[in-house]
């Protein structure tokens, strides 16, 4: 177990890092599988940020670039169809900058 909080460390340490590069909000949280994503990147030359849902396993079930705007972030998403009830994790990739925020469905 001790090898399991040493990881928990790192992720935390990078999850920090990651924090100063991109900011995320996502809402409402929870939601019916219609969302807004809003974010700001601290690099504002990237043009697209690659979005990823994934639910509680890792598995990927959503995936969509997404516009960048003078280092702004701003999509609807829906998605009603593909999610069933239950925590969901939104995560943002840019270069070498990652987000995540989790998230809820309920219908």
């Amino acid at each position: 177990e001790i090898e399991g909080a040493a990881a928990n460390t790192t992720a935390t340490v990078n999850e920090a890092e990651v924090a100063k590069n991109m900011t995320v909000q996502l809402f409402p949280n929870p939601n019916n599988g219609v969302f807004t994503v809003k974010g700001e990147m601290a690099n504002t030359s990237l043009n697209t940020v690659t979005m990823e849902i994934t639910d509680m396993m890792g598995q990927v079930i959503y995936k969509q670039n997404l516009v960048v705007t003078s280092g702004k972030i701003a999509a609807s998403i829906s998605i009603d169809n593909a999610l069933a009830n239950g925590m969901y994790m939104l995560h943002l990739v840019a270069e070498n900058s990652r987000k995540t925020v989790s998230f809820a469905v309920q219908r």
